[in-house]
């Protein structure tokens, strides 16, 4: 009872808002953080032409979708990452991915995450392996070279950008392995790209990746000026 006494004064004084649009989330409907509004405008990709049997995706980057991964990624929003490993854990099990040894996130360079607070994607990743029994591996495919943000390059400077970028820490440890790499943003695949022809070169059977959105904006620098 005391517990959730503290809960309800607390969540009068910080009020929870919805991850997407930043409204008030009224009272009683706190649990899963998105409005009524912006739950009934989500669309979850249910397949097409942009997936194939080694890429999958759950929104399109845009629109509220796009306001929400922007905020977790650059705001300091690590309680996002519950909510919207959500919607992948719905993605996930629609395509029946099985038989999978490890879940692996894109990882980021090491002084960029103690700025940064977090990898999103790692924490993503974390959500998912609690949810499938799936192990989430980390340390073993590192982030070498302090690239410069995707964001702020064209698709043609980014394919450069990321080359001999990742390694693995101890060869062979992915050796016959099928793997899900997990990412926050596709664009133009060329970080996961970079991530996969590492994970082959060790040995790995077969990756598969997972993003929570993917990029219609694959011509555009983005903007992060605009961030609220």
């Amino acid at each position: 009872m005391i517990k959730k006494f503290v809960n309800l004064i607390l969540s009068l004084i910080y009020p929870d808002k919805c991850i997407f649009c930043q409204e008030l989330i009224p009272l009683g409907k706190k649990d899963r953080q998105i409005c009524q509004n912006c739950w009934e405008k989500l669309e979850i990709y249910e397949g097409g032409k942009e997936e194939n049997d080694h890429f999958a995706f759950v929104f399109e980057y845009k629109d509220i979708v796009r306001n929400a991964i922007r905020r977790f990624k650059f705001k300091y929003h690590p309680e996002y990452a519950k909510r919207l490993a959500d919607f992948m854990e719905l993605k996930l099990k629609s395509l029946n991915i099985t038989d999978y040894d490890y879940i692996i996130a894109v990882p980021i360079f090491r002084r960029k995450e103690r700025k940064r607070g977090y990898n999103q994607a790692q924490l993503l990743a974390d959500e998912l392996s609690l949810r499938t029994g799936i192990k989430t591996v980390k340390k073993q495919l590192i982030r070498i070279k302090n690239t410069k943000p995707q964001s702020e390059l064209d698709h043609i400077q980014r394919a450069s950008n990321v080359k001999n970028a990742f390694k693995i820490s101890n060869k062979g440890y992915f050796k016959d392995s099928k793997i899900i790499i997990i990412d926050d943003i596709y664009t133009t695949g060329s970080t996961v790209q970079s991530c996969i022809d590492v994970l082959k070169n060790d040995g790995a059977k077969d990756v598969f990746v997972f993003a929570l959105s993917k990029s219609i904006f694959i011509h555009e620098k983005e903007d992060l000026s605009d961030i609220i």
